[in-house]
């Protein structure tokens, strides 16, 4: 419950900076379409550091263990997100939008500010895995399922995202500390990612039309599979298994929980208006999933900690 507690009230934290977004483009302090400099700041600068600064840690056969129940711990939940999907294709008759922003989850700006405030930077040095895979997949599968082209296997593998995880896990395994002056410049960068995250998501709020988007039953289905059909039915999968009863994974698997109980993915959005795909309806979803994480993220906390 402790936990569940501290999650809700670093949500609720940044949920006043998202508000703060929202107040900012509604007063035309700021002006809609300005999210994309923010965007780009957050992708190409902000989030590479936040990645490297939680690799610089003490090598430690430990934590390269944790690494790799990490690791595990995302593919099993990718794993169970492609299976669940592929059941519901038929019954719910899922548009390729939906199916995506069923399996991909905005499991980077929103949760690493998470984990950095639950487990300090071992819980983004944890999130890496499941932002390492994701960012493949994302290129390859998502981006063929929503276009109906092949995956781009060069922009996954040249991905700013998959380049920091792959650099900061080298300086990790060969013991490579960063200059103080560079390490001060890293941190500083990283900090800023939840509320710079939160501002971005603030502004993208602002230029939707939530009654619009709260009417549409559909929507909700969609955005509470996303947000605790799917998560909920991995996490009791794997509580059978009984991998929870081992304190290490334990302390390590709520990481890639939260990542996979996060809302859709804003990279489908993305792929949606670039191929013309109902942007508006990929967009709907994201907004809704968003709203809804507030109180979704703490109850999956909460139930983690029961089990």
């Amino acid at each position: 419950m402790e936990l569940s507690l501290l999650l809700g009230k670093h949500i609720a934290s940044l949920l006043l900076i998202l508000l703060t977004g929202v107040a900012l483009v509604r007063l035309k302090v700021l002006e809609p379409g300005q999210e994309v400099v923010l965007n780009k700041v957050i992708l190409y600068g902000v989030t590479p550091c936040a990645v490297i600064n939680a690799y610089q840690m003490e090598y430690s056969a430990q934590r390269l263990l944790s690494l790799g129940i990490a690791l595990g711990g995302a593919a099993f939940f990718f794993l169970m997100a492609f299976l669940i999907s592929r059941l519901l294709r038929k019954p719910l008759k899922l548009e390729p939008v939906e199916e995506a922003g069923l399996i991909y989850s905005n499991c980077g700006n929103l949760i690493l500010p998470l984990a950095s405030a639950l487990l300090g930077r071992e819980g983004v040095f944890y999130a890496s895995s499941y932002l390492l895979i994701q960012t493949v997949l994302i290129w390859t599968h998502g981006r063929s399922l929503i276009s109906g082209e092949k995956g781009d296997w060069k922009k996954a593998l040249l991905n700013v995202n998959l380049i920091s995880v792959v650099l900061g896990l080298a300086l990790f395994l060969f013991r490579i500390s960063l200059p103080e002056i560079l390490m001060t410049a890293v941190s500083g960068m990283s900090a800023m990612l939840g509320p710079l995250s939160m501002l971005l998501l603030g502004m993208m709020l602002a230029a939707s039309r939530p009654a619009e988007i709260f009417a549409r039953p559909r929507a909700w289905l969609l955005a509470l599979l996303r947000l605790a059909g799917l998560p909920l039915g991995s996490l009791l999968l794997l509580a059978l298994t009984g991998v929870l009863r081992w304190d290490l994974a334990r302390g390590v698997l709520l990481i890639p929980l939260l990542q996979g109980a996060a809302p859709c993915a804003s990279m489908v959005s993305q792929f949606a208006q670039l191929y013309d795909k109902r942007p508006d309806w990929a967009g709907s979803i994201n907004v809704l999933s968003t709203i809804l994480c507030v109180i979704t993220l703490p109850l999956m906390a909460a139930l983690y900690a029961l089990l």
